[in-house]
């Protein structure tokens, strides 16, 4: 039996479905949906996401509609490639599509850093929005 069939086969049986928010494996996904626009968005993110002490490298490409992180090398793993999708989905929302995974490719054991990843920058995304509505009131 491989490792991850058996990983998913006990999680079957502690929580009783095979889905989870978080699915098992070490690349991490998370919808958000913002109400910033698209055309604004790149200038509310830059700000918050640059000031996050886990950023190594922030790389903008808005003509494709990506954010790429890299992020600093830690105890428990070499850095993490993290992406965040940007969609318009009308004139006053965005739709942001952020991923986490390790540089390393064969990394089979994350110790949940790419969860944590997802956690901390969809908590900074939101800080940012928040900030973004409470300045147009």
């Amino acid at each position: 039996m491989t490792p991850i069939y058996f990983l998913q086969r006990l999680q079957e049986k502690r929580i009783g479905t095979g889905y989870t928010e978080l699915a098992i494996g070490v690349q991490q996904a998370k919808d958000l949906q913002l109400a910033i626009p698209t055309s604004e968005i790149y200038a509310i993110l830059s700000e918050k996401l640059s000031n996050l002490k886990s950023v190594g490298r922030l790389e903008y490409d808005q003509g494709n509609g990506f954010i790429f992180i890299r992020t600093k090398p830690t105890i428990r793993s070499l850095g993490e490639d993290v992406r965040i999708q940007i969609t318009e989905v009308d004139s006053n929302f965005s739709n942001i599509y952020i991923s986490s995974k390790p540089l390393v490719s064969t990394t089979l054991f994350d110790y949940g850093k790419n969860a944590e990843n997802l956690r901390l920058f969809s908590s900074a995304i939101r800080e940012a929005e928040k900030s973004y509505l409470e300045s147009r009131i």
